[in-house]
């Protein structure tokens, strides 16, 4: 599982899940990927663990400003 962290022109930088980086070119990711995105080991976008963290996110998110 890769997550994407940024696009540096025609580059994506991976974050892997052990907090390295893996920097791959922007070609080999679908079109609609989008930075924060979870990828699966073959470059394609897991829509379902993708809405999961940002829920979870935003969960944390909420229960900080509650506080």
């Amino acid at each position: 599982m890769y997550i994407i962290d940024r696009f540096e022109e025609d580059l994506a930088v991976l974050e892997t899940e052990d907090g390295g980086f893996v920097v791959v070119p922007r070609a080999k990711l679908s079109a609609d990927a989008a930075q924060e995105d979870c990828l699966r080991e073959d470059y394609s976008v897991d829509a379902e663990e993708t809405a999961r963290r940002r829920a979870e996110a935003a969960e944390l998110t909420e229960r900080l400003r509650k506080k």
